[in-house]
Formats: C-alpha cells, structure tokens, sequence
C-alpha cells in the first residue's frame, strides 16, 4: 500500500491513517488497521473492532456520527 495526500483543515499530509481498538480493562491494543491517508476513517470501523472487547463504550472523532 502506498501513502497518499490528504487535505484537512487547509493542511496538506502525506502518509497514512492507523486506526486501532484496545480494550478498557486490560489497556492493550486489540486490533489495528493500516491505510491510506486519503481514505475516510469510516471504512475501516468494522475492520478494527474487536468483539470480545470488556467494554461496550466506543470513542471517536465526528467522522464516525454518522
């Protein structure tokens, strides 16, 4: 996979987006996913959710509202 450029705020990046899922209770990274920067944060949410995780919360930015 190769790194992209994205636009944000009027900032332009080169790189990559790293998406990861820990769990509450033991404080460890369950899962991670690796993409482009220009690719939208909500395809991935799926991808990196873990399942067996010991919380029910779930915290991120406004992309994933909707």
């Amino acid at each position: 996979m190769a790194a992209r450029w994205t636009e944000k705020h009027g900032k332009q990046t080169f790189g990559y987006k790293q998406p990861a899922s820990t769990d509450c209770r033991y404080k460890l990274i369950r899962s991670m996913h690796v993409s482009a920067a220009n690719e939208g944060d909500q395809t991935h949410l799926l991808t990196v959710l873990y399942r067996n995780n010991t919380s029910r919360a779930l915290y991120a930015d406004r992309g994933y509202t909707s």
